[in-house]
């Protein structure tokens, strides 16, 4: 029995949805720590380093880019 036209269309439309929330996360958050800094005051150099990996809300926001970037490099969401 054929899926009717509705069910496709539905179907279509939820993974074109998936695919562009997958581009957007993957775009939005970046690839490194964003809040390192290096200050320079007169000649002398205040350098930050990054505190993201003492921040688990960082890692799991890397690993949210992870799944969009495999599910977007997979292809396994190609139409039939």
């Amino acid at each position: 029995m054929k899926p009717s036209i509705s069910v496709t269309l539905i179907t279509s439309f939820r993974l074109s949805f998936k695919i562009q929330i997958a581009q957007i996360i993957c775009r939005v958050i970046p690839d490194s720590c964003p809040f390192e800094q290096t200050f320079i005051v007169g000649n002398k150099a205040i350098h930050i380093p990054p505190l993201c990996k003492l921040n688990p809300f960082y890692g799991a926001l890397i690993q949210v880019k992870f799944k969009a970037s495999t599910f977007l490099a997979e292809g396994h969401y190609h139409l039939k």
